[in-house]
């Protein structure tokens, strides 16, 4: 009898704990090697995003700041945008929401503040996500902002900042044409 109870006890509690890959990414964003923290951003993105993922959203509670910190992080934003606000978080109890909004005003407004120096990025996909976690956050509060980059983007020549995808997602949350 004891060891069903241990057996029980054993499979309850591995059902909850997160991978150890988990675990193992979190530590690699440390890593003085930009491959292994981009490896590992990835990882965490998916763990945290994907459909049908059941992730625990505490492990980010527990990682706050260190999880800033590759917001801030050319090699690992991109990621970590998507975790916290261009893409939903699924949990194990089938639930999607955005992580910043299930936090303090002041929490959010630290990522939103480091999101719109994402959107300023050379890296056409970081400002891309960027544009979409701030209509994700903050529904048409920083439209304008979002359009005047779009417009920087053109004037330098450069096609690829056109955000044709995010401008049809702003027309449609905001109700205007791009």
């Amino acid at each position: 009898m004891k060891l069903i109870q241990y057996f029980l006890f054993a499979m309850c509690f591995s059902v909850s704990a997160a991978p150890t890959w988990v675990d193992q990414s979190i530590n690699n964003l440390r890593s003085g090697d930009p491959s292994v923290q981009r490896k590992a951003a990835s990882r965490l993105s998916s763990y945290f995003t994907d459909n049908g993922s059941e992730s625990d959203p505490k492990i980010i509670d527990s990682n706050l700041d260190l999880f800033f910190e590759a917001l801030a992080n050319p090699i690992t934003a991109r990621s970590f945008t998507e975790i916290f606000g261009s893409r939903y978080i699924s949990t194990e109890d089938g639930e999607y929401f955005l992580y910043l909004d299930r936090v303090s005003p002041e929490i959010k407004a630290r990522f939103i503040e480091q999101i719109l120096r994402n959107l300023q990025s050379k890296d056409r996909r970081l400002a891309e996500e960027s544009a979409d976690a701030l209509i994700n956050l903050t529904k048409c509060k920083y439209e304008s902002e979002i359009k005047k980059r779009e417009k920087e983007g053109k004037k330098e020549g450069k096609s690829e900042f056109a955000f044709e995808s995010v401008l049809k997602s702003l027309a449609a949350k905001c109700g205007q044409k791009p």
